[in-house]
This record gives structure tokens, C-alpha cells and sequence, in this order.
């Protein structure tokens, strides 16, 4: 039976489009799932429906027809085994190749899949590179492991039972089998505007198999290099002679896709001043963009060609947008995830990361009796800079004795005033985060760590093991995790479609490296194995799906329209076939990619178009113009169109803000209370009464948890202890030096040398606080320093002043009643770097931004 292309100009009009009218009852196949919403909102409606036969995406449909070939736990055992045949081949491969391969596994893997479905042979390929040998050598060897290959190639070969096996793969898409037409005698492939070599294959068995292919697409003949791709890929079943073409009634050009499509062809023409034009912004950096996303996400649809990075960053911000079920999206998969991690194929152990450990801590799934790690990250984030050096297991338990040592010797050294002022000012030691946790809470994160342990070496405990044994373990660490009931009903149903998976995905019982189960596990937790042909919903949809520009009913925006984005790269060959072993192949289904890679500006410029012509509302065009340290222009897309953009930025403006606190209720108790606060407090205030608030209303006082505090921390502990100790100053830097393991040798040295500089800055003046006198020298534990010079103004100054009145009558309490209301705000300047709160606090000054301030 013939094959036929039927083209039209306008995708909202396709009803008027004569020579489709007879195939309105024939099964209806999408090239995206955004197309396929479309046309059911379109054209299914009860009361004007056009199309009556299903209407399924390709996606969908493939994924049903290759049956288990494209899941993830299949993926996840060929990987497996893949691993398994490279281990081993150094000696023969030699080591860069064996990297290179184990780097690139997944593509090597991906690649070999390709080709069995497309029905390539091992023995077929003719190399013409070294990698390109190992490859084959490495296939044939995993298909002699796995019949599989076998099975799906034969599948795919023969066209036999077609229309039944068709039948079979939709009855589990879930479609109203009633409107099938029977027999299947035709299918209509809608939207096909590139083709993969998967793609290809199954169409041509549909061919084989005396099924008729109509070919359904947008398509305007006066703009040829806009529709290359459209045309190279159709022509390849039926010559562009033959196409039923619905030719454009306008001659002259009236919208902003026109202006765009003709700049890419002889003549030029000028929008139609009736028509809105679109709106061009350039946001300055992505806290711009978020900016707006947050004001426009509910009325605008939003679509990247850098999809992926926009929505990882969104995420952070929005996590509910993202309503997957993967795995990583819920605290039991982060918590898999980052056991599996732990393992180092390398070194061949345990290793664990400050990250990896936090990220184990935060998932919610590591719990002992009534406490739940989550509760205890802060705590974490405080002790963290004392474990920096540690990587192995071995080395983490370690340093956690020996902290509770430290913590021990340095706490016997002072008193124990019961009173925060009191003990915040006789021990300086209290200034780094890791020394002023709780001994309970020490104990009680040591066996959380131990239990992580613990639980890492069960998953790891021998050099090989079956997959179905480390399934097994898997279960047993969820039956120790928290109690079902306390988990959401997604998370519930989740780890109960885990549970059975675990049961029935692995029965072979052949045994492989440790290493390699953890490499193969902590991707499949990551979702690299996940079924290709399923899309799951996120805010930032990929810039594919806007060929259903003129079925969507919102405004849409073409974000992160950069220079890099757009147009597109050419697409690259499988790794690691060159493009002389592909072409000797001689397969149609490989000649799919070298078209792809002809046309793949004009498959960017075919969506463009689509978007700027038949989008319903107004169209919003975007690019972020700071990126990861770099300054990229808008995208040559965007340059065409002649429109100046509305440039944007939300850094250094003023901004009215929501206090974070205000002191309500008795101002004369809360007053009085205040007079007891000592010239510390008072200091603080004078700098910045956000700082004060963060240091004396929501803690007992403030400690520093970044490795540059503390080190100026332990720079002034030299200095104090100079002053005020008759050792010398070698015993003095021995003894301190022990108690901070952590850092390397060479780093102390040079620490003490400069404190031995400037020792003169500790001040031995001594203030008076409730009967007992504590030297002024101990600022430098709250402040750091004694004062900060910039435009030759010490803004240390007030501070200073505070401690020399000594009265927090006079410095602090008479402050806050000229207040009208007391609303702690920031005073953000130079010294927000030397503050232990700039990580939370919203209105901070960093230093990487001093030089973009000096201009502002």
C-alpha cells in the first residue's frame, strides 16, 4: 500500500484540511505526547469532535511494544553484566581505554542497544578504530551473556502478527479500544518532523506488514529552509512530489513567524503592525528569572531548550512543582542514593563526603528509637568543619573520638556558669560551632553516624555478591527505617512498588563485584536506566514540546534563549562509532542520525516558527544573561526579530522586606530585660541589629561554622594565649595545635606566625560584668576583629565605642526605645563577610559582589 504526506499551514484549521478527511477514523500516532494533549483538546471534544480513532504518542506506544526491553531494572541488569565482562581487561585493553569505557559506560551500553533493536549484528560492524574494536569485542562477549539482544533484535526484524502485536501494545496505553478501527489498515503519523532509527524500524514493519503510513505535518513551502528537516525526513518515504499540500493563502506575510522564517530566505518581510509583538527580556542572572517565575508561574507556559538545568535549579526552590515518583524525589531514594555513593570502586571502600553524609541526615530515613536524623542537621552543619580531612569510614569514626575528647579537655578548662553571658564570655573555645554542641547531641549524632555506617558496610560487607542478595539487604535497612505510618501516601506506595520490585526483578543467580552492584545501583537510584518513551510533568517543559504551540491556552515563554541554547548543535554519533563505521553498516535506520545532524538548525528554526505563528496569546522570549561566571547575548533567534529587549535585574535594589521579628507584648519587661544584656550584645546592635538578633534572641549567643571564621578564631585563641598564658609561644602553638587535628601542619604555622605578628591587637583591658571582670580582648571571639578600615573609616568604631561605656543602658536599651516599633533589620555592609549569619541572612553583603556594588 502506498505511503502519503499530507501537509497543512495552520495546526488550529487541520478540520479544513480536505485531503485528511478521510482518515479521521484511523488510529492517530503523535511524535509527542505534547502533541497528542493538543489534538484531544482540540479535536475530541464531545461536542465537535473531528478526530474519532485514538490518538496515542509514539512514546507511549514503543514503550509498550518493546515490553520489558525499556525498563529500567532491565537496563540496570545488562549494565551489570556489562561491567562485569570489562572488569578485568586492563591488562589486555590497557588502562586508557578501560577508562574511557567505564566512563562512557552508559553510551557504550545505549549504543549496543540501538543497534540490536535496529538489527545489527556484533559481527557485522567493520572497525576502524581501537575503541571501535573494543566495542565489538565487548558486545559480542555481553550477547553471548544475554539472549536478550537476540530476542528484541528477531522482534523487530519481522513484521508477522503485526496488527495483533499493535493491538497488544494499545490495549495497555490505556486508550477506548472501541474507537479502533478494525482492521487496522492505516495509521496516521502526526507531527514526525525528525525521525530516530527506532522510529524508523517500527514503521517500516508497519509497511511490511501491508499497513498504510499517512504522514500528517505542518508544512509552508515558501520557507524551505524553516521546514528542511521536515522534508528531508518525509522525502525518505515518499517523494515531495506526491504530498497533498495545503499551500499558505497569505503572499505577503503578516506575523512575527513570517518575519522570522523570511529572514532565512531571499526576501524579508515586515510584521503586520496589527499583530502583538512578542516580548523580549533579559533577566541578569537567575534570581532575575525567579524573580518572575514566581509572579507569572500560573498564567504562563513556560518551554527551554535548556530544560534540564533550568528545572534542576527550580527544584531547589520549588520541590512540590516536581510531583514525579522517582525515586530521588522522596527521602528513601536520597538515602539509597547517597549509601551507594559511599562506595570508592578506586580505593575499593567506604568513603564518605561531608555532602553525602548531610544528604543522609536530611532524608528523614535514618532514625534510632523516638530521633530522626532530620532533626539533628544543624547540629551536623556545626560539627561538620571538625571532620573536613575525613574521608573513609575508619577515619570518620576516628575523628569523632577524638573530638569527644577535645570537647572534653577544652570544656575542663573553664567554668560551668550556668548563665549564657557568663560562660559565652569566659570560654572563647565556644566560638567554634563543633566545641559548643551538647554532649548528648555529640552522642546521639555519633550513633547516627555509626548506624549509617553500620548499614553501608552491610550493603558492602564482601568482594562479591548476588543482585538479588543486595536486594535483600536493601530490604532489611527499609525495615529499619521509620514506621510506614509515618510516611505520605506516595512515599507509602513507593517503597511498596520498591518491595516488589526487590522480589521479582532479579532471579539469576550469577554473582558479581561489589563496586560494580553500587556503580549500577546508585545510577539506577538516579534515574539514568528510567524508560526513555516516559516523560514525567515539570514546570520548565523541553523545547521539543512547543509543536502544540497552537493548542495551548496560556501565554508562553521560550526561556534561557541563549546564545549556546540555540540554535541547536548538531547531534553526535553513538559512542564510540565514527561516521566511516556507521555509513558501512549501510543501514537507513543509521542514515536517520546523518540527517538529524544535517538539519538540525532548521529542526530549532521549524519550532520557532511554530510558536511565533500560531501561539493564542502573546509570546514572552527570554535569556539569562549571567551563567555560571560567564556572559552569554541572546540567541541569533531572537536577534532577527529586531525587537530590544526589557533588560531586568534584581541586584542591590532596595527592597521592602518583611522584619523577621518584632519584639511585641511588655516593652517595659522586655526593656529591663535588656539592661542585664552585657557591652557584647550592645556591640552587636551598634553594627547591625539583625546580627543581634540572630546571635542573642534566637541562640544563647552566636559560634562560627566556616573554615575562614574559624581560622581567624584560632589565629586570636594564639594571640589570647600569648598574652595571657607564661608559656611560650612553641608550647602554646603545640597545645592548640592538638586541638585541631583537622587542619594540615603547614597551615597552623602559618596561622601562629601571624598571630604572633599582631599580638599586640588582643587589648588586656578588663570590663566589669555582675561581680566578675572578663578582658576586653575577648571581642575578637564575637567580632573577630578589633577594626576594619574602608574609605578610611573603621567600621568597627560603634562596637568599639559600645565596649568602652560598658553600659547597655546607655548603648542598647536607649537605641530601642527611640524605636517606634522594633524591627531588627539588616545593616549590610564590608563586615557582613566577617558575620556568622550571612548564610541565612537575605539582605548580606558578599565579597565576590564588592566590585558590581562599586558601580551600582
Amino acid at each position: 500500500m502506498q505511503n502519503t504526506v499530507i501537509t497543512y499551514t495552520d495546526p488550529a484549521r487541520l478540520a479544513e484540511t480536505a485531503s485528511f478527511q478521510t482518515y479521521v477514523n484511523s488510529l492517530h500516532l503523535c511524535a509527542t505526547n505534547s502533541l497528542r494533549e493538543g489534538l484531544v483538546k482540540q479535536y475530541q471534544q464531545e461536542d465537535h469532535e473531528f478526530i474519532h480513532a485514538p490518538i496515542v504518542s509514539a512514546g507511549m506506544l514503543f514503550s509498550k511494544f518493546l515490553g520489558s526491553w525499556s525498563s529500567p531494572a532491565f537496563k540496570l541488569r545488562q549494565f551489570t553484566k556489562l561491567t562485569k565482562l570489562m572488569r578485568g581487561q586492563e591488562a589486555v585493553w590497557g588502562k586508557e581505554f578501560c577508562r574511557a569505557f567505564r566512563h562512557n559506560q552508559i553510551e557504550v551500553l545505549q549504543t549496543m542497544r540501538t543497534l540490536a533493536e535496529i538489527g545489527v549484528r556484533p559481527s557485522e560492524l567493520k572497525p576502524a578504530t581501537r575503541e571501535e574494536q573494543l566495542f565489538q569485542h565487548a558486545w559480542k562477549s555481553l550477547e553471548a551473556e544475554d539472549s536478550d539482544f537476540q530476542r528484541i533484535r528477531s522482534r523487530l526484524s519481522s513484521s508477522d502478527h503485526m496488527e495483533q502485536r499493535l493491538i497488544e501494545a494499545l490495549q495497555q496505553c490505556l486508550i477506548n479500544m472501541e474507537r479502533l478501527p478494525e482492521p487496522i489498515t492505516e495509521v496516521v503519523l502526526h507531527g514526525f518532523y525528525f525521525i530516530t532509527p527506532l522510529q524508523y524500524r517500527i514503521m517500516s514493519l508497519f509497511r511490511e506488514a501491508g499497513i498504510q503510513l499517512v504522514f500528517l505535518n505542518l508544512y509552508d513551502e515558501r520557507y524551505p529552509n524553516t521546514f528542511k528537516s521536515v522534508e528531508r525526513f518525509l522525502t525518505q518515504w515518499v517523494p515531495i512530489e506526491q504530498w497533498h499540500m495545503v499551500k499558505s493563502s497569505c503572499t505577503t506575510g503578516s506575523g512575527w513567524g513570517d518575519v522570522f522564517a523570511s529572514s532565512y530566505e531571499d526576501g524579508l518581510f515586515k510584521p503586520n503592525t496589527a499583530k502583538q509583538e512578542p516580548q523580549v527580556i533579559q533577566f541578569e542572572d537567575f534570581q532575575t528569572f525567579l524573580s518572575h517565575y514566581e509572579g507569572q508561574s500560573e498564567t504562563e507556559a513556560c518551554y527551554s531548550p535548556g530544560h534540564e538545568n533550568v528545572n534542576s535549579r527550580l527544584k531547589d526552590y520549588y520541590p512540590e512543582r516536581y510531583p514525579d515518583r522517582h525515586f530521588l524525589a522522596y527521602p528513601i531514594g536520597q538515602y539509597l542514593f547517597h549509601l551507594h555513593h559511599m562506595w570508592d570502586e578506586q580505593k575499593g571502600e567506604l568513603v564518605l563526603s561531608e555532602k553525602g553524609l548531610f544528604e543522609c541526615f536530611s532524608s528523614g530515613w535514618l532514625q534510632i528509637e523516638e530521633h530522626n536524623a532530620r532533626g539533628y542537621t544543624r547540629i551536623l552543619e556545626d560539627v561538620l568543619p571538625y571532620f573536613a580531612a575525613c574521608r573513609t569510614v575508619s577515619e570518620w569514626r576516628d575523628q569523632v573520638a577524638l573530638l569527644r575528647e577535645v570537647k572534653t579537655n577544652a570544656s575542663d578548662a573553664f567554668d560551668h556558669s550556668t548563665n549564657r553571658f557568663h560562660r559565652m564570655m569566659e570560654n572563647p573555645m565556644l566560638r567554634f560551632s563543633f566545641l559548643q554542641v551538647k554532649n548528648s547531641d555529640l552522642a546521639l549524632l555519633t550513633r547516627f553516624m555509626e548506624k549509617l555506617f553500620t548499614q553501608a558496610e552491610l550493603l558492602f560487607g564482601q568482594k562479591e555478591i548476588h543482585i538479588h542478595e543486595h536486594f535483600e539487604r536493601i530490604e532489611q535497612l527499609l525495615n529499619e527505617g521509620p514506621d510506614p505510618e509515618s510516611l505520605v501516601d506516595e512515599e507509602r506506595e513507593l517503597l511498596e512498588d520498591l518491595r516488589k520490585r526487590l522480589h521479582v526483578a532479579y532471579t539469576d543467580e550469577e554473582s558479581y563485584y561489589i563496586d560494580d552492584v553500587a556503580q549500577a545501583v546508585a545510577l539506577y537510584l538516579g534515574g539514568e536506566f528510567d524508560d526513555e518513551f516516559q516523560e514525567s510533568p515539570v514546570p520548565i517543559r523541553k523545547f521539543e514540546d512547543v509543536d502544540a504551540a497552537a493548542f495551548v491556552d496560556n501565554e508562553i515563554h521560550l526561556c534561557s534563549l541563549d546564545e549556546e541554547s540555540l540554535p541547536y548543535a548538531a547531534k553526535t554519533l553513538p559512542w564510540p562509532l565514527t561516521r566511516q563505521t556507521v555509513q558501512g553498516l549501510q543501514s537507513p535506520e543509521l542514515d536517520m542520525l546523518f540527517i538529524r545532524e544535517e538539519v538540525a538548525s532548521s529542526t530549532a528554526r521549524y519550532l520557532f516558527y511554530n510558536v511565533l505563528s500560531f501561539a493564542k496569546q502573546p509570546v514572552r522570549l527570554s535569556w539569562i544573561r549571567s551563567t555560571e561566571g560567564k556572559k552569554l547575548e541572546e540567541s541569533v533567534y531572537i536577534m532577527v526579530l529586531g525587537l530590544p529587549p526589557e533588560k531586568r535585574s534584581v541586584l542591590f535594589q532596595e527592597q521592602e522586606t518583611i522584619p523577621p521579628e518584632c519584639i511585641v507584648g511588655d516593652m517595659e519587661a522586655a526593656l529591663h530585660h535588656l539592661r542585664a544584656f552585657p557591652a557584647d550584645a550592645a556591640a552587636e546592635y551598634s553594627l547591625c541589629p539583625r546580627r543581634f538578633y540572630y546571635s542573642f534572641v534566637l541562640k544563647p549567643f552566636s559560634s562560627y561554622r566556616s573554615e575562614f571564621h574559624q581560622q581567624i578564631l584560632y589565629q586570636n585563641l594564639l594571640k589570647a594565649s600569648f598574652s595571657l598564658s607564661d608559656a611560650s609561644p612553641v608550647e602554646i602553638d603545640e597545645q592548640l595545635s592538638a586541638v585541631f587535628p583537622h587542619w594540615p601542619e603547614v597551615r597552623k604555622r602559618y596561622l601562629a606566625e601571624e598571630a604572633q605578628k599582631y599580638r599586640g591587637t588582643f587589648s588586656m583591658s578588663y570590663d566589669p560584668y555582675e561581680g566578675r571582670d572578663y578582658v576586653r580582648g575577648r571581642k575578637l571571639f564575637q567580632l573577630l576583629l578589633s577594626g576594619y578600615t574602608v574609605d578610611d573609616k573603621n567600621l568597627l568604631e560603634p562596637a568599639n565605642r559600645a565596649f568602652q561605656i560598658n553600659n547597655a543602658n546607655e548603648t542598647l536599651v536607649k537605641l530601642i526605645e527611640q524605636e517606634e516599633l522594633l524591627q531588627l533589620r539588616a545593616n549590610p555592609s564590608e563586615l557582613c563577610r566577617f558575620c556568622p549569619h550571612l548564610p541565612v541572612c537575605g539582605d548580606g553583603y558578599y565579597p565576590a559582589d564588592d566590585k558590581m556594588r562599586s558601580y551600582a
